[in-house]
């Protein structure tokens, strides 16, 4: 039980540090004499310690031995020029800010404008 604790309890920690746009995934331990060979995502497909994907919501994911980290790499917009707008592709998992008039074109912004995105910690 102490060697969960050792693992869990920084995680924890690390978790309430951390926006919307990260979550961190403690290994779960079933068997204390059997250890995971791995971390399971959230659709339940297991990953090699020190892989990396991006997962079908466009998280970019790592396992590590303590757990599963993973960050969305769609960005939070806070704010936007009322003249522009985000669009997302899922398939890719891009992004691009344009007009909201013409989506063809690229939003520009004038004067004092600007465009407020939630940052990852």
């Amino acid at each position: 039980m102490v060697p969960v604790l050792r693992i869990v309890l920084p995680l924890l920690a690390l978790a309430t540090m951390c926006r919307a746009q990260c979550f961190i995934s403690p290994l779960e331990l079933k068997y204390e004499e059997k250890p995971p060979e791995g971390c399971q995502d959230r659709n339940g497909k297991m990953h090699e310690f020190g892989s990396t994907w991006v997962d079908p919501d466009c998280f970019d994911c790592t396992c590590f031995t303590s757990g599963m980290s993973c960050c969305n790499k769609i960005p939070t917009i806070v704010s936007l020029p009322p003249h522009c707008k985000m669009l997302v592709d899922n398939e890719k998992c891009t992004y691009k800010i344009v007009k909201k008039a013409n989506p063809n074109v690229k939003c520009i912004l004038k004067g004092n404008e600007r465009i407020e995105i939630m940052k990852k910690k």
